[in-house]
């Protein structure tokens, strides 16, 4: 055992500092994965004394992963300064085999300076990375840097911003330093953006093939903001998910009734037309967690008449609200490359509303029933009666109805559409 190199090959700040170099030195051949937690951390120098030792290694790392959590005034100022110990110790670090980078910043603070803040977090950027392959980012807007060239895979994640205004313009203007990105997840939740501060135009990701993004409680004008300014010309499968409050510009304490709001949601203005995502033939749509409160009802409007490529569609509708949910198909060809339908964790379906699509895509030719999956799904089951599709053109209520709601199976739905 204390020859194998997976169980020394592991090093973090919370280890003694001779175990740290007793690590380093029992495999002097074997790569490096490099843990810091600021938040273990009470002093800063002791993450200076920890990367001194560990920096006498880096061209043998291979992973480093870097998370700073940040709560009271005192603690900000700490972990604050880790990293800035981190920029001091680490200027040109030779990095030769590193392909994988973690920078994690939970709930950042904004009572510091701004331009210190931005200085300190971005401390590898004068590292020598020619083999970084990939990069988990959380609530940092990175800055470009050399390394990012060679980038494939980039994960984004916004979620536990706080206070502050996105600037949206810091964020394309690294996008423009990934000229090799071939993977792409974006997290957001209801960001404040700079709309003073927006690109000039939209940047195309060419050569981005697997896309993730998601809204948490996102402004629908901010949603249109992020998306309206990229350009995804030979992304093939893609993953949206779309939760809470995102149809509410703001959030406000009453939401009136469907009637009387804009329900043109952020879902169509995504997929707003066929060249948006030309080449799109996977697709994993996620709709959870509509609203906080109890509205009365809720539209969501399905732009396949935009997807003409999509040949694997799965459909995720678990809204886990008591209002009425409306969902609409727009008029046109609907999917007409469609091969693959799954329905996954949809709760309360309508039975109406199922059946009407699904009879729709069988009239094109578009899937044949076999190739129809369903798992964790439930409906009000329809009358024995029911045997044709409704018009879907029109929306039909998917949830929010009276139960009893049952586990609906894939041969339920086949049986209906004989």
């Amino acid at each position: 055992m204390i020859r194998t190199p997976t169980l020394w090959n592991r090093i973090d700040n919370s280890m003694p500092l001779s175990m740290v170099s007793t690590c380093c030195d029992r495999q002097p051949t074997a790569y490096v994965e490099v843990d810091i937690d600021v938040e273990s951390c009470p002093d800063p120098h002791v993450v200076a004394e920890f990367i001194r030792i560990a920096k006498q290694h880096s061209t043998r790392w291979k992973s480093f992963d870097y998370r700073c959590s940040y709560d009271s005034d005192d603690e900000n100022e700490v972990a604050l300064s880790g990293s800035e110990e981190l920029k001091r110790e680490t200027p040109g670090l030779e990095a030769s085999s590193l392909t994988s980078l973690s920078i994690q910043h939970v709930n950042p603070p904004r009572s510091v300076n701004e331009d210190r803040f931005r200085d300190a977090v971005n401390f590898y950027s004068t590292w020598s990375t020619p083999r970084l392959s990939q990069m988990h980012v959380k609530n940092v807007i990175l800055i470009p840097f050399v390394g990012a060239a060679s980038l494939k895979k980039l994960d984004l994640d916004f979620t536990d911003c706080s206070g502050g205004r996105f600037n949206l313009k810091a964020l394309f203007t690294f996008f423009a330093s990934c000229v090799t990105l071939e993977e792409l997840s974006m997290s957001f939740a209801c960001e404040l953006l700079d709309e003073t501060s927006l690109p000039v135009k939209p940047f195309s990701f060419v050569h981005v093939r697997n896309l993730a993004v998601s809204f948490y409680d996102c402004p629908r004008k901010h949603v249109k903001l992020v998306m309206n300014h990229c350009l995804f010309p030979v992304v093939s499968r893609m993953s949206l998910q779309i939760e809470r409050s995102y149809y509410v510009d703001g959030d406000v304490p009453d939401f009136p009734d469907l009637e009387d709001v804009d329900v043109d949601d952020v879902i169509p203005s995504i997929f707003s037309r066929p060249s948006r995502f030309p080449e799109l033939e996977d697709l994993r749509l996620n709709v959870g967690r509509l609203s906080r409160q109890s509205y009365s009802s809720i539209q969501i409007t399905l732009p396949f008449n935009n997807l003409p490529k999509v040949k694997r569609l799965s459909l995720m509708l678990n809204p886990e609200s008591a209002a009425k949910v409306y969902v609409l198909i727009p008029k046109g060809e609907c999917l007409p490359s469609l091969r693959s339908l799954s329905l996954i964790n949809c709760a309360s379906l309508n039975a109406g509303w199922i059946i009407s699509f699904l009879g729709r895509l069988k009239a094109q030719g578009s899937i044949q029933m076999s190739q129809l999956t369903v798992t964790n799904c439930s409906w009000k089951a329809p009358p024995a009666s029911t045997t044709a599709a409704l018009d879907s053109e029109h929306p039909e209520t998917m949830g929010g109805e009276e139960g009893p709601y049952v586990r609906v199976t894939a041969d339920d739905l086949r049986q209906l559409m004989m």
